[in-house]
């Protein structure tokens, strides 16, 4: 990647002639591999994959093979070592030097100051474009990589002393190993070599703690499917929506975006670029929405663990720019879809509720036909009958006519010769069950459909076969002696779908295989943890807080345990209990920009958290927080701004001003996570009121019927007094 530099003129007065320049002596090595080892990267498995992938990415983009995947191992618990495979070209003993040292890459461009550059420069009519062979070459490769730094081919050491390095190259397979040794300082060092024919490329294995293992399986999904292509992997990965050439948009998120620069993804936070996009009327849209952007590569900045993008003028102009022609680009293409005839009538439809409903942005009338949110498959109005060959159902097993335009909208055609009943059926919301009549075959239902989708342009909505893609379960039955069965009482394992803890919990839960891979588990008795409900709703706001910071929440399992067939945690091969993982989990999450905003959060809440409970004086709270600002201001004037009673009260309305700027739900995210990381016991406006009233124990005492700080507002003067006396007393 070709990386930003700006030229600098530097003025200087008072110039005496002794200047020293900056170094890194070879004595503070070890000191400074230490900072980039543990400071440089908070999510370090992250870290360890996107470096050595995105490198692995860059060499078969450089050597054009990019059309073929890399290779990628996701450590388990039977094989904790974390690789990479490519195929491009492999290490020669040259190259080394390079992948060992911090700050070297081969993917900047053009070398500065390069004498055969300066030569040919001269009499150029634009200088700046004229580049020797060589550094032609090194632009054009820089063009094509996401990395530059020179410190990613080293990421292996963020997490451990030691990482292999297997390469192809020129006809030998050689084996280094990297190492942190007694010096803390690194070495490669060549262990092994043999012929290996035409084969090529380079092999990265990285050693992985045992308590990192999920967090690499959750990072690699979250990170490779912005891959493309995506890697042979040994783990499942989720597919991205459709979406145009500048990216995609969807309604999953909302505020949620991405910027894939190559093939690494960048959060991009919405409130860095609020201005501009006010600017252009895309603010509150892309708020309700998600999504993402390509980006081409060199076009943003990055920090330099890569984890956030630096939102310099140079990004902030560039995403705003793609977010305007990602916005253009489908209201061009809806209105084409919809003027020319292109595509199915589901896809105009889509299309046109989409860029009205969820852009926001408002269709010429003549196109109102086609913002409907729900269709009638027919209309009596016009003449159309119902259909002769089947019913249709919606999730709540009512019958319908209305097929919902979303893009989570499905036809279920149920198999006649199924003899389960509608009811078993688990249906999402925007499923609609096709129910054959009796004696009517699955092909003369098909036919019928399909006649009748288009009358309605609906032609080309989603038709699946529904035992194909919704599971059932036998609904309760009464028997002769009133007790209530369900199929799922010899069930063992289940698959958790829901987290209502009303009404039958048995609904939360499908039946399921164990799994084979790596899960997160209860172990439940009566569709209970423990015997209570409540960790249903603690998965609710789990999830509503994973998908509020971009990470991707796994499926959720329960082994069933009884008196007669107990399970314990040693009985589940593979899983890790929910409150085992949740905190690994959410540990990333809980960075210190968060910590600090939990405590802003704190302080703007200060006054309930008094011991004197505002909450059950209301009116008073109300009086007392309209009269704040007037407090602060008397006394900043009778006691200086710097007084620890000043700063107390001021400290609240500082906080709420951050506060207010919060998207919603922010708060709630906040104080779920603070409950999983309680570190002191106790909020810093609560410790600060203890200081507070412990220099001054007045302050809480009873005055008439006040008995707490409302005397701020109704004896002022008294206060003051008895402060300023205070104060001179411990002079």
């Amino acid at each position: 990647m070709e990386l930003a530099t700006a030229k600098r003129e530097v003025q200087t007065g008072g110039d005496l002639g002794f200047k020293v320049d900056y170094t890194i002596e070879m004595e503070n090595l070890a000191h400074v591999m230490w900072v980039l080892r543990t400071g440089l990267y908070t999510r370090k498995a992250l870290a360890v994959i996107r470096e050595y992938s995105s490198n692995a990415w860059d060499i078969h983009q450089e050597t054009g093979v990019g059309d073929t995947p890399i290779k990628v191992f996701v450590p388990t618990w039977t094989k904790p070592t974390f690789s990479v495979r490519d195929y491009g070209t492999g290490l020669g003993r040259e190259d080394i030097p390079i992948f060992a040292s911090f700050g070297a890459s081969t993917k900047r461009g053009a070398v500065a100051d390069c004498t055969d550059c300066d030569t040919l420069r001269v009499d150029a009519v634009h200088p700046e474009r004229v580049f020797c062979p060589v550094c032609e070459e090194a632009n054009a490769r820089a063009k094509k990589a996401v990395g530059a730094l020179g410190i990613g081919s080293k990421a292996g050491f963020c997490i451990g002393d030691t990482f292999s390095i297997t390469s192809w190259h020129e006809g030998t397979k050689s084996i280094y190993r990297s190492a942190i040794g007694e010096d803390n300082k690194g070495t490669m060092t060549l262990m092994h070599e043999e012929p290996c024919g035409d084969e090529t490329g380079i092999e990265i294995k990285v050693p992985v703690p045992q308590g990192m293992i999920y967090e690499f399986e959750r990072e690699a999904r979250s990170l490779f499917r912005y891959m493309r292509p995506q890697p042979e992997i040994n783990v499942a990965l989720s597919t991205l929506p459709e979406g145009l050439p500048g990216g995609y948009i969807t309604r999953e998120g909302p505020g949620t975006w991405t910027g894939v620069m190559g093939c690494v993804p960048y959060r991009i936070d919405l409130d860095q670029l609020q201005e501009q996009l006010r600017e252009e009327g895309l603010y509150e849209p892309l708020n309700k929405l998600g999504g993402a952007v390509y980006l081409p590569i060199g076009e943003v900045e990055f920090a330099a663990n890569r984890e956030e993008l630096q939102y310099t003028k140079v990004t902030r102009d560039a995403i705003v720019f793609r977010f305007k022609t990602l916005v253009q680009d489908y209201t061009d293409d809806a209105i084409r879809s919809l003027t020319s005839g292109e595509g199915t009538g589901w896809d105009r439809r889509s299309k046109a509720v989409f860029m009205s409903s969820g852009l926001g942005f408002k269709l010429p009338r003549k196109y109102d036909f086609w913002t409907s949110h729900a269709v009638p498959l027919w209309r009596k109005e016009s003449g159309q009958t119902a259909p002769k060959t089947f019913s249709l159902f919606n999730h709540d097993n009512a019958s319908c006519t209305n097929i919902p335009i979303s893009t989570d909208t499905v036809l279920l055609l149920k198999d006649p010769t199924d003899p389960r009943k509608t009811q078993g059926w688990q249906l999402q919301r925007k499923d609609i069950l096709v129910d054959p009549r009796d004696g009517e075959t699955l092909e003369a239902v098909q036919a019928e459909l399909e006649a009748m989708l288009p009358l309605a342009n609906l032609d080309g909505v989603p038709i699946h076969n529904l035992k194909q893609v919704r599971s059932w379960y036998a609904p309760s039955i009464s028997t002769y002696g009133g007790r209530t069965h369900n199929a799922k009482h010899k069930q063992r394992t289940f698959e958790m779908t829901g987290t209502s803890s009303y009404g039958t919990l048995s609904e939360n839960w499908t039946k399921a295989d164990p799994p084979q891979d790596e899960h997160v588990y209860f172990i439940i008795n009566a569709f209970k943890f423990k015997g209570s409900t409540n960790f249903y709703e603690v998965v609710a706001r789990d999830k509503t807080l994973a998908k509020a910071m971009g990470l991707l929440f796994p499926t959720l399992y329960g082994y069933k345990t009884t008196l007669k067939k107990p399970v314990v945690p040693n009985d589940v091969d593979k899983g890790t209990p929910y409150y085992t993982w949740r905190k690994e989990f959410f540990k990333v999450a809980w960075s210190n920009k968060r910590q600090q905003d939990y405590r802003d959060l704190q302080w703007s809440r200060l006054f309930r958290s008094m011991p004197y409970k505002f909450s059950d004086h209301y009116r008073k709270e109300n009086n007392f927080l309209r009269q704040l600002p007037t407090i602060i201001e008397k006394l900043e004037a009778a006691l200086g701004r710097k007084h620890v009673v000043t700063r107390y009260f001021a400290r609240q309305p500082e906080a709420l001003k951050v506060v207010r700027k919060w998207k919603q739900g922010y708060q709630s995210n906040l104080d779920t996570l603070s409950s999983m990381f309680p570190g002191r016991k106790r909020n810093p406006a609560e410790c600060a009121l203890d200081r507070l009233l412990k220099a001054y124990p007045m302050l809480s005492l009873k005055v008439e019927d006040d008995n707490d700080m409302h005397i701020f507002m109704t004896h002022f003067d008294l206060l003051l007094g008895y402060i300023a006396e205070t104060d001179r007393a411990q002079l």
